[in-house]
């Protein structure tokens, strides 16, 4: 990751991956607007007369942020490489998390827990925090600000359905590559390598992250002063110290906060 894991390349790739999005949209709900997405080279689309198909029009964005670019611009394109976790989510539907608690099932990963935490709450720290200037010692579990313990309960009933839905779906993958290859251990394995988030890269989880990491960031700035209200201590080390190891251990899984930093130094 590296690099590429820093939030103004995170929020320049957001911005272009839901710019295409866009225009894909446009695409299909607004056919009078075609002709100002749609290139007009006949040997790109054969035959003027006929109608170009929907597969053949729609862009996928990670194809044109990440493998074209590496045609295009072969350095720029070897650098986002790198970028291996897609900070883009689906909001939970409203069905979903009005559930209540549910428990999900033991998820098949084989990611370091712990050095994902110790990854996960540092960064982002040095862009806003000194080492000199962060204090030392935790904020107790009693002290915690009414504000933030609000959003932060919310966050935790979201995230129980996300988890839920984002472990079922991550051990069928795994499931169905065991039946192929007929080894746990190494069906885990391929599916890494394919998602290196592990479950952590379902839409549901990035949404759910990224909203409540959002609403954080809103609270009163005379509170965001202070490190241990930082957006990564309450999101994950508040789970880990309230002993939700289930949504704590997926999330560990992340190489990176899916959250970006505009150009003006927002969260984005």
């Amino acid at each position: 990751m590296g690099p590429t894991s820093h939030p103004r390349v995170l929020a320049t790739f957001r911005k272009y991956f839901l710019v295409i999005e866009e225009l894909n949209d446009l695409y299909l709900d607004e056919p009078d607007e075609r002709l100002s997405i749609i290139p007009d080279e006949e040997n790109l689309w054969g035959n003027p007369e006929e109608d170009p198909k929907e597969e053949d029009v729609l862009m996928q964005p990670r194809a044109v942020l990440l493998q074209a670019l590496l045609d295009y611009e072969p350095e720029l394109g070897d650098f986002m490489k790198y970028l291996v976790f897609l900070p883009i989510g689906e909001i939970v539907p409203d069905s979903l998390s009005r559930q209540g608690k549910k428990e999900s099932a033991v998820p098949l990963i084989f990611h370091d827990t712990q050095m994902g935490s110790t990854r996960l709450l540092e960064q982002g720290l040095d862009l806003f925090y000194p080492l000199s200037e962060r204090r030392q010692g935790k904020r107790g579990i009693e002290a915690r600000p009414s504000s933030y313990l609000m959003i932060y309960r919310e966050y935790v009933a979201i995230l129980n359905s996300s988890t839920v839905n984002a472990v079922t779906w991550w051990n069928s993958l795994v499931v169905r590559a065991n039946e192929q290859i007929g080894d746990v251990d190494k069906s885990i394995r391929l599916n890494y390598e394919l998602r290196p988030a592990g479950p952590a890269s379902h839409p549901f989880i990035v949404a759910t992250v990224r909203e409540y990491w959002l609403k954080l960031t809103q609270l009163p700035k005379n509170d965001t002063d202070d490190v241990e209200l930082f957006p990564p201590t309450i999101l994950l080390n508040w789970l880990i110290e309230d002993g939700f190891t289930d949504m704590s251990d997926l999330l560990t899984g992340m190489p990176y906060w899916p959250i970006g930093l505009d150009e003006n130094g927002n969260w984005c």
